[in-house]
C-alpha cells in the first residue's frame, strides 16, 4: 500500500468517549434499591435520569403521552369519533401520575373502548359491502388523515368507512378488469361488469375484516407496551421502548440480515414501509421496489394475497422472508399513490453487496477519470474487531483509485441512514490534514471534541458528496465536516434527514439481573435512549434542520415529508461554541463552479420535469379525493401520463463509462445503465468538467502544465 494510504489512527480529546455514558449508567443501576420495579416506572426512571433532554412529568408531558398513544391506537382516524376522544380526554393530563404509579386504568379503558368501536366497524363493513357499491358517487374526502379530523359521531364514521371502502372496491375492480381486458383504455368508461364488482367487493370485505380481527387479537400487554412507548417517544422520536419480540425486529434491521428480498423495512402509522434496499439484493436487482414504497399485501407463490396493513413488523417480515428461489408477490403503494404488484424471487442476501462499492468512471473524452464510492451505511461489528468495517473498505477503494490516477472523487451517501459514529469520524479524517471533526454534547452539558491528529490524507483531489432526505446521522457528520472544511461540494436534496443525536440500547433484563427483584418472570425488553447530540465544528447542530447542500438537485423525494422536522416532539435545533479549524483551499473558484451548476440545473429539461411532477404530487396530496369511478380513472390516467413523461426522459447526457472496481460486480452493462440514468451523478460529472475547465484550458501548453500540477499537488 502506498505511503499516502498509511492507516490513520485517531486520538480523541476524551479517551474511551464512547463508553462513558454506558459506564455511569450501569453504575447508577447498581445503586438502585432491591425492590420490585414495575416496567413503566423502571423505563421512566431510566429515561428521566439519562435522556439528553428529559421532559418533566407534568401536564405538558402528559398531553404528549396522551396524543402519541391515541395516534398509535388509531393512526388513520378511522375507529374513534370526536366524542370518543372527548371521553378519553379526561385522562389527558393524568398520564404523569399514571406513569409514576404504573396505573393502567387509562390503558384498560382505551382498549375496551377501541374493542367496542372495532366491533361496530365490523358490522358497518358487513352492511356496506353486502350490496353493490355505487360507482357514480360524488362524495369528497381527504385520504390523508393529517388533513381531516376524527369523524364527528358514529353516523359520520359510517359514511367515512362507506367512502373508503367504495374507493377500495373501485381500485380493486380496476385491477381485476385490466387483467381480464389487457387492451383496456382508461380514457373510456366501459359498462360495469357486475361479476367483477362482486369479486372486488368480496375481496375488499375479506381484507377489511381481517384487518379488524388482527387489531382485536392484541392482548392487554400489547396496549401497555404502546403506552410505555408513547412515554418514551414523548421525549424524542428515537427514544423507544422495545418489547422482547420487537427488539428482535430491531436487531434484524440493524444487522441487515433481511433474508428474502433484501429490503430494510419499518412500521409507520400501521403501514409497512420500505426504508431502503440492500444494494445487490433480490429487490435491488429486480428494480421494481423502491425506498418509501408501502407494502399493502403479500402473496406466496400462487396463493391469495394477504393484507399486512396494521400487522406488526415482525409478522410482516416473517411473511415476506422465505427460502431462496421462491417467489413472493408484493402489492405496494408508491409515494405518488400508484398501486403496483411486484414479484420478487427471494435470494440469500450477499453481505458483500451491502458494503462500500467503488466505481471507476471514464469521461466521454477519455481524458479524465473519477472515482465513485457508494456507501450504503457506516457499518462495523463491535463484537468482532476482525470483521469488515466501512473505514477499511473505503481506504481500500481509495488505494485502488489512486492506482488509476483519478481526477476527482464522488462519495454517495444518499439513503444512508447512518451507523457507526467511529467510522463516520475515521472516513472524514481520510480527506483532511488534521483538526476537529465533530463536537458531541453530553447530558451534563460537557462538550467533547473529536479530533483528527493524523496529517496524512488519502485523497487530495476535488470531491463531491451526494446527499438526499434519507441521508441521516453519520452521513450528516461526514457531509457537514467536509462542507465546513470546504473540502467537498455537497450536492443533493434541499436538506438531509436532520438526525443529530446518538442512541444507546439497554437490555432491561440484563440490567436488572441480580440487582433487584422483577415484578414477574416476564421478559422486560429493551430501551433505546437518546444520550448525546452532535454539533458541527462551526457550532451548529445537525439536529432537526439537517445539512443544506451547496447545490440543490431536484428529486422525486422532494414531495415527501421526510426528515426529523416531520416527527412529533423531535429535539430542536441548537448550537454550541464553534471550535478553531483550518478550511481547505480548493484549486478552483468555488463560487463560479456553484453558479454554473445551479444554472445548468435550472435550465435542465429533466430537472424541470421533476420539479413539475413534485409540484403536482404535493398539490394532489393536499386536495380531497372524489369518490367516483370516472374521477378515479381520470386521476390515474393523468398521473400515469406524468410518470411516463419522466420515464421517457433521456438521462444519458455525459456518456461516461462506468467500471466496477472489484470482481464482485460483474453486471457492468446493468451498472452503466443504472448510473447513467442517475441525474445527480450526471450533474456531479458535469461539475468536475467545470472544475477542470476552470483550472486548465484545452490547449497543449495548459495540458502540459496540468500534468505537472498533478504530480506536484498529489505528492506534496
Amino acid at each position: 500500500m502506498p505511503a499516502l494510504l498509511k492507516k490513520k489512527k485517531f486520538q480523541f480529546s476524551k479517551k474511551a468517549f464512547f463508553f462513558t455514558c454506558s459506564f455511569f449508567f450501569l453504575f447508577y443501576i447498581c445503586l438502585f434499591s432491591q425492590e420490585s420495579k414495575p416496567l413503566a416506572r423502571l423505563v421512566s426512571q431510566i429515561v428521566l435520569n439519562w435522556h439528553i433532554q428529559p421532559q418533566a412529568l407534568n401536564d405538558a408531558t402528559s398531553n404528549r403521552i396522551f396524543e402519541l398513544y391515541i395516534k398509535a391506537l388509531d393512526p388513520r382516524k378511522e375507529y374513534f369519533t370526536q366524542n370518543d376522544i372527548k371521553i378519553l380526554s379526561k385522562y389527558r393530563f393524568k398520564q404523569d401520575e399514571a406513569i409514576k404509579q404504573e396505573n393502567l386504568e387509562f390503558v384498560t379503558f382505551s382498549r375496551t373502548l377501541l374493542l367496542k368501536r372495532l366491533k361496530k366497524t365490523k358490522e358497518n363493513i358487513n352492511k356496506i359491502l353486502s350490496k353493490p357499491i355505487s360507482f357514480q358517487e360524488s362524495a369528497i374526502i381527504h385520504l390523508n388523515p393529517d388533513n381531516r379530523d376524527y369523524p364527528l359521531n358514529i353516523y359520520n364514521k359510517y359514511y367515512l368507512w362507506k367512502h373508503l371502502l367504495s374507493l377500495n372496491v373501485m381500485n380493486t375492480y380496476l385491477e381485476l378488469y385490466q387483467k381480464k381486458h389487457p387492451e383496456f383504455n382508461k380514457e373510456s368508461l366501459p359498462k360495469l361488469d357486475e361479476s367483477l364488482e362482486k369479486e372486488a367487493r368480496d375481496s375488499v370485505k375479506k381484507e377489511a375484516l381481517r384487518q379488524i380481527s388482527r387489531l382485536e387479537s392484541y392482548d392487554p400487554h400489547h396496549f401497555t407496551t404502546l403506552w410505555i412507548d408513547a412515554f418514551s417517544n414523548a421525549h424524542d422520536p428515537h427514544t423507544t421502548y422495545f418489547p422482547p419480540e420487537d427488539k428482535e425486529d430491531f436487531d434484524i434491521s440493524m444487522t441487515g440480515q433481511l433474508e428474502g428480498i433484501g429490503a430494510l423495512l419499518s412500521e409507520e402509522k400501521g403501514y409497512i414501509k420500505v426504508s431502503r434496499l440492500i444494494v445487490g439484493g433480490a429487490a435491488w436487482r429486480q428494480k421494481g421496489l423502491e425506498a418509501e414504497d408501502i407494502i399493502l399485501k403479500v402473496a406466496q407463490n400462487k396463493k391469495e394475497p394477504v393484507s399486512i396493513v396494521d400487522l406488526p413488523l415482525r409478522k410482516a417480515v416473517h411473511l415476506i422472508r422465505g427460502k431462496k428461489n421462491t417467489l413472493v408477490h408484493l402489492t405496494v403503494k408508491k409515494p405518488d399513490n400508484r398501486i403496483k404488484t411486484i414479484s420478487i424471487k427471494r435470494d440469500v442476501i450477499v453481505i458483500e453487496e451491502s458494503y462500500a462499492k467503488g466505481i471507476l468512471i471514464k469521461s466521454k473524452d477519455k481524458k479524465s477519470s473519477y472515482g465513485l464510492i457508494s456507501l450504503p451505511s457506516f457499518y462495523r461489528n463491535f463484537k468482532n474487531n476482525k470483521a469488515r468495517n466501512a473505514t477499511q473498505d473505503v481506504e481500500s477503494l481509495l488505494s485502488y483509485f489512486n492506482t488509476k490516477n483519478i481526477d476527482g472523487l464522488i462519495i454517495d451517501v444518499r439513503n444512508n441512514g447512518g451507523g457507526s459514529l467511529q467510522d463516520a469520524i475515521d472516513i472524514t479524517g481520510q480527506f483532511i490534514e488534521k483538526g476537529p471533526i465533530l463536537q458531541v454534547k453530553q447530558k451534563s452539558g460537557q462538550v467533547n471534541v473529536l479530533i483528527d491528529k493524523d496529517p496524512s490524507i488519502l485523497f487530495k483531489g476535488p470531491m463531491i458528496v451526494l446527499i438526499n432526505k434519507l441521508s441521516g446521522s453519520a452521513s450528516e457528520i461526514l457531509a457537514a465536516a467536509l462542507q465546513d472544511y470546504n473540502r467537498a461540494i455537497i450536492l443533493g436534496s434541499p436538506h438531509s434527514f436532520g438526525k443529530g443525536s446518538v442512541q444507546t440500547i439497554f437490555n432491561l433484563d440484563q440490567l436488572t439481573k441480580n440487582r433487584w427483584q422483577k415484578a414477574s418472570d416476564q421478559e422486560l425488553g429493551s430501551i433505546k435512549l437518546t444520550i448525546q447530540k452532535f454539533y458541527r465544528v462551526n457550532g451548529a447542530s445537525t439536529q432537526y434542520k439537517g445539512i443544506h447542500p451547496d447545490i440543490i438537485a431536484p428529486s422525486l423525494q422532494d414531495h415527501l415529508d421526510i426528515g426529523e422536522q416531520n416527527y412529533d416532539y423531535a429535539l430542536p435545533f441548537s448550537s454550541v461554541k464553534q471550535v478553531e479549524w483550518t478550511p481547505w483551499k480548493p484549486s478552483y473558484i468555488k463560487e463560479d463552479i456553484l453558479s454554473k451548476s445551479k444554472e445548468r440545473i435550472r435550465t435542465s429539461t429533466a430537472f424541470q420535469k421533476i420539479n413539475e411532477y413534485v409540484h403536482y404530487l404535493r398539490t394532489k396530496n393536499q386536495e380531497p379525493t372524489t369518490i367516483s369511478y370516472s374521477a378515479m380513472l381520470k386521476d390515474r390516467l393523468a398521473q400515469e401520463q406524468k410518470a411516463k413523461a419522466l420515464d421517457d426522459l433521456v438521462h444519458i447526457n455525459h456518456k461516461a463509462k462506468f467500471f466496477a472496481s472489484n470482481k464482485a460486480a460483474k453486471r457492468e452493462k446493468e451498472l452503466n445503465k443504472t448510473l447513467k440514468a442517475d441525474l445527480v451523478i450526471q450533474e456531479a460529472l458535469a461539475i468536475f468538467d467545470d472544475i477542470f475547465d476552470d483550472i486548465f484550458d484545452n490547449d497543449f501548453v495548459k495540458l502540459f502544465l496540468r500534468d505537472i500540477w498533478y504530480i506536484l499537488y498529489y505528492n506534496y
